[in-house]
């Protein structure tokens, strides 16, 4: 019996490390899939915001690791008549498109759906971006584009991949109450030894934002924050994560340049991923007030580390006071958040080791109730 095989679009994949969770997403499922099928990738040969290509042999099938192959193309193989051939060499069982609004690796495929073969299932992965969140930068244009997929038919048959109840509802919302929508969990990293025991005294707080820098992730609204935290603490609240979005980043500089109290800001540049949970497990409070997250791995790995989060509720990340791994609040109450950061910051080290004790206890609860295996091979109808 052959082994079924899985072609997975998205523009960015290692070794580009700038474009977040989703590239992160998929590196991990790869490799998890690779046990049991063979994958094949096809993807950009730029991170993002580059202009500089990536160091890897382009324009061919490459291995990335056992049973997964990458295609790494650049402009001249993302035409519609190249991704067809693409499609037609692989002959796969399953094309899994990631992300909505990019053309060569979202529309092109399926435009070709009614010429594959009835045997492939076709899946789709909106990876937030159906979020009101995602779809108010440049909504009219986003709208638009989707109506146009609808009106020529290429989500009839398709299966929705999402993993929270909101893009769940997000996409009912969009694409009809009669569209296949399945939920699967993100496969998270699990890198790093928890650091349980971190040292920390009264009125001091370490704070760390690792994400996208991009308007969804609303770094602006944490920092207004922090900067209206009383003086007699002593705070610091580093800032890693790729800018996604210069001018917003502007906006933020702007807002780093005001006088900040007691609070020392700054930004400390991009992260390997492959390092994420050694630094978040130095800090005493992931901070990240995004506008909406369909899973978010910093998130995750953080909780991995033992560091408590404090979020939005934007998030499939709930219910994290009563199990003392972190808050999810309303981000139409900031002075609630300051609140609570500054109860946070009067905490001594006993009061506080409870609360990473219970942010690590979470994560491995997360990972010992979810059943990826069977949630992937019910997705892709194994």
């Amino acid at each position: 019996m052959s082994i079924s095989k899985i072609l997975i679009f998205y523009e960015y994949f290692p070794p580009a490390v700038k474009s977040g969770g989703i590239t992160r997403s998929l590196t991990n499922l790869s490799k998890f899939l690779s046990k049991g099928y063979q994958v094949f990738v096809f993807t950009g040969n730029r991170d993002l915001g580059e202009d500089r290509e990536l160091d890897v042999d382009k324009n061919k099938w490459v291995e990335f690791d056992k049973n997964v192959q990458v295609f790494y193309s650049d402009s001249t193989f993302q035409t519609r008549e190249r991704i067809k051939k693409i499609i037609n060499s692989i002959s796969p069982n399953v094309i899994y498109i990631n992300g909505l609004f990019n053309p060569p690796f979202s529309f092109f495929p399926l435009l070709h759906k009614k010429s594959i073969s009835n045997s492939v299932s076709w899946v789709i992965a909106p990876r937030g971006m159906l979020q009101a969140g995602a779809l108010k930068a440049g909504k009219f244009k986003k709208r638009s584009y989707l109506k146009v997929w609808k009106l020529l038919g290429l989500t009839n048959d398709i299966i929705w991949h999402t993993t929270d109840q909101q893009e769940y509802k997000d996409i009912l919302g969009i694409f009809g109450d009669e569209s296949k929508v399945k939920i699967a969990s993100n496969i998270p990293a699990q890198n790093g030894i928890p650091n349980l025991l971190l040292s920390k005294k009264k009125a001091e707080l370490r704070i760390i934002y690792l994400s996208l820098i991009s308007e969804k992730k609303n770094l602006l609204q944490a920092l207004k924050v922090v900067q209206e935290l009383p003086d007699g603490l002593s705070v610091t609240f580093d800032i890693f994560g790729p800018i996604k979005d210069v001018d917003y980043w502007k906006e933020c500089l702007a807002n780093i340049d005001k006088k900040s109290g007691s609070v020392k800001i700054e930004y400390k540049g991009e992260v390997n991923p492959a390092h994420t949970g050694e630094l978040l497990s130095n800090y005493h409070l992931f901070f990240l007030l995004t506008q909406g997250e369909n899973f978010g791995h910093a998130i995750f790995e953080s909780l991995h580390a033992g560091t408590p989060v404090l979020l939005s509720d934007k998030t499939p990340w709930r219910n994290l006071p009563e199990a003392q791994a972190g808050w999810d609040m309303d981000l139409n109450r900031p002075d609630e958040i300051r609140e609570k950061i500054m109860e946070i910051a009067s905490w001594d080290e006993v009061d506080y080791l409870a609360w990473r004790r219970g942010a690590r206890e979470f994560a491995e609860k997360f990972l010992q109730e979810t059943d990826f295996e069977k949630q992937y091979q019910e997705l892709f109808e194994f």
